[in-house]
Formats: C-alpha cells, structure tokens, sequence
C-alpha cells in the first residue's frame, strides 16, 4: 500500500489481540444505527444537501429520518 505522495509501501504490522488486558475487557458492542437525513445535514456529513443552502435542518427528539 502506498501512503500519499510517499513512495515506500507501508509494512503491515502483526499486533496480538490483547484479550486479557483491562482495557480490552472493558469493551462493549454498540448496535449500529442509521440517522436520517436531517442528522448527517447537522454534522455536515450530507452530500444530498447544497453546501450554500440558506435552509436550516430542523431536528426532533429520537428523530428517524
């Protein structure tokens, strides 16, 4: 894999899972979750929405899309 403008692949390092550590311990598994419209508008992540738009997104509580 080539990194940019550099001309040196990036060598792939082999990391062992830390399973018995604390901090992998810790862990938790997020469920996915899919945001309307509307919400990728707010954080400016939308590419349906004109960048020089005047409207303003209108968001709702547990807002869906």
């Amino acid at each position: 894999m080539t990194f940019r403008a550099w001309s040196e692949p990036i060598v792939k390092e082999d990391m062992s899972i830390p399973k018995q550590e604390n901090r992998y311990l810790k862990l938790t598994p997020t469920p996915n979750r899919v945001f309307g419209e509307n919400v990728l508008v707010t954080a400016g992540m939308s590419d349906q929405w004109a960048t020089d738009s005047k409207d303003v997104p209108v968001l709702m509580f547990d807002d869906r899309g």
